[in-house]
């Protein structure tokens, strides 16, 4: 649609365009609301769902990157289960996404939420998922979380946490740090391990490498044998001048 040629008509209330499904932008789901919405949209560049009331997942964006989308108000929607954050960070023009008040939403989470659709938008671009500090023992359950975007979570200093699901490296392909220093009650991966830093962490979970290089020690650590049975296929161990042993 020529959009700019349509807002400047500063007369036009109400376009009605239901049924043209070949139009990305307004998306079905606005069209179907009438031509006075469908206007509001345009002129505003805010996706409003909330009268949605029975909407489990988001209608398709991943065609919406180059659309004029600003805001997307899902507020309230109570059956809504997750978020296409892939799809929402391509929309370079989007500056908000209002999501307070879906219950069921498992992603972003609940007080981040509540700061509303800048900080929430912020969130999500960052990916990160501050655990520190935290009094659990278990990992809380993220197989939802697949598609949350994340890049690093943070666990360092859970010093009560006795367990991870190490397979999370796996199915959370955009991770690339999982902090784990300080979490004294793991048995794995090995203390060493943990104290390289998140990155290290992540490459020794998902690929079995684990890098060493550039460190001053004299001696290589002495949990190595702790790894027999971890599939380690690659170690690195170069630029260390002062390895003698």
């Amino acid at each position: 649609l020529p959009i700019d040629d349509l807002v400047m008509v500063e007369s036009l209330v109400a376009l009605h365009c239901k049924g043209c499904t070949s139009l990305l932008w307004p998306p079905a789901i606005v069209q179907d609301q009438g031509g006075e919405e469908v206007m509001k949209c345009l002129r505003t560049g805010v996706l409003d769902l909330r009268a949605q009331t029975d909407l489990v997942e988001l209608p398709d964006m991943s065609q919406m990157a180059g659309e004029r989308i600003k805001t997307i108000d899902i507020r309230g929607l109570l059956r809504l289960k997750s978020l296409p954050v892939t799809d929402l960070l391509s929309i370079r023009t989007l500056e908000s996404v209002e999501c307070e008040d879906c219950l069921l939403l498992r992603w972003p989470p609940k007080h981040v939420a509540e700061q509303g659709g800048a900080a929430t938008l912020k969130f999500l671009r960052e990916g990160v998922f501050d655990l520190s500090n935290s009094g659990f023992h278990l990992l809380p359950d993220m197989s939802g979380l697949a598609e949350a975007h994340l890049k690093v979570i943070n666990l360092s200093d859970c010093r009560e946490i006795q367990e991870i699901d190490t397979e999370l490296v796996h199915t959370m392909t955009t991770l690339q740090s999982l902090e784990l220093r300080g979490c004294d009650k793991l048995d794995f991966p090995p203390e060493f391990v943990r104290n390289l830093g998140g990155r290290c962490v992540v490459n020794f979970l998902r690929h079995h490498r684990l890098n060493l290089s550039g460190h001053d020690f004299e001696s290589l650590p002495e949990d190595l044998p702790s790894l027999k049975g971890c599939e380690l296929k690659e170690l690195d161990i170069s630029n260390c001048p002062n390895l003698t042993s």
